[in-house]
């Protein structure tokens, strides 16, 4: 539980179940808490990763979405007559 406060040995490490009691409730108790935060974590790495591949997914249709756009509005204003010359 010391290790775990101080946060020296990351999640990795579990409580030794040595009886039925409620030591050894508390402790199994504890295992499962850790095993579902790792859990937890590793869910949320793969989230992050995905949400990361997807954005810069987005990024780059948003660019050729602003390219194409911007070439067809320099067509259409080359295609239509200035308002001065009107």
């Amino acid at each position: 539980m010391a290790r775990l406060g101080k946060g020296t040995s990351g999640l990795r490490i579990r409580a030794e179940v040595a009886s039925a009691d409620e030591f050894g409730e508390l402790a199994h108790d504890l295992n499962s808490f850790l095993d579902r935060i790792t859990g937890l974590m590793d869910e949320l790495r793969r989230t992050t990763g995905r949400t990361v591949t997807l954005n810069a997914r987005l990024t780059h249709l948003t660019r050729d979405a602003r390219e194409q756009l911007e070439r067809v509005e320099a067509a259409v204003a080359e295609a239509l007559p200035d308002d001065e010359e009107e």
